[in-house]
């Protein structure tokens, strides 16, 4: 018989919510990754795209003012 392994390693990229990418071995509780939940279509935990003053996303900047609930924060 011939086992798969279906779970992952610590060395296994992670994308954040803000896009940044860790491996799976440092994530902790309460850290926030990217992830699609196809039963809310509202996105209700959905958190603003934020830039910079060149309208470049940044994690510190403020929220986007053409960003709209439902845009993602990424505008997709």
């Amino acid at each position: 018989m011939v086992g798969c392994n279906r779970g992952v390693v610590g060395d296994t990229t992670i994308t954040m919510w803000d896009l940044s990418k860790k491996p799976i071995s440092e994530i902790k509780a309460g850290d926030e990754f990217l992830a699609y939940d196809e039963s809310n279509a509202e996105r209700l935990n959905e958190k603003p795209r934020t830039t910079n003053e060149h309208g470049d996303f940044d994690i510190n900047g403020t929220v986007d003012p053409n960003w709209l609930p439902g845009s993602g924060f990424d505008s997709s």
